[in-house]
């Protein structure tokens, strides 16, 4: 059986906006006269397993990137709560660190160097991913 990695339970995940629909802080929603709550994710539960990667597919404010973030507790999360044992490395654009002037390659390599894999380690795994 796989480690589990990260695990979801009742993750919500709360928008603060005032009167001209801007997101604020909750310190600042505070201070303002008028403010409006959205929730961006309420009641979600995941299981992750060690290793495993994740896609997520969904229509536009569905949530995905709320979700991501709170997994990598980028965003803390309103209620439920969010578990991460180890190390999370979560991809939320998909150019994000990519150098115009490397190769694919060299970009692979960089960013994998960039997470704390050994370069050795990365070129070599660049070579099993070939075959």
């Amino acid at each position: 059986m796989v480690p589990v990695s990260v695990t979801a339970n009742g993750l919500g995940v709360r928008f603060l906006f005032d009167s001209q629909s801007d997101v604020v802080t909750p310190l600042r929603a505070k201070l303002a006269l008028r403010t409006s709550k959205t929730w961006g994710l309420r009641h979600a539960f995941a299981t992750i397993g060690a290793g495993e990667g994740v896609g997520l597919i969904g229509a536009t404010g569905s949530g995905k990137t709320t979700l991501l973030r709170a997994f990598a507790q980028v965003m803390p999360a309103d209620e439920g709560e969010v578990r991460v044992e180890g190390r999370v490395a979560s991809m939320l654009s998909t150019d994000a660190g990519l150098v115009p002037a490397l190769t694919g390659r060299e970009n692979a390599v960089l960013l994998a160097v960039l997470a704390g894999t050994p370069r050795a380690e990365a070129k070599a795994s660049l070579e099993a991913i070939k075959d």
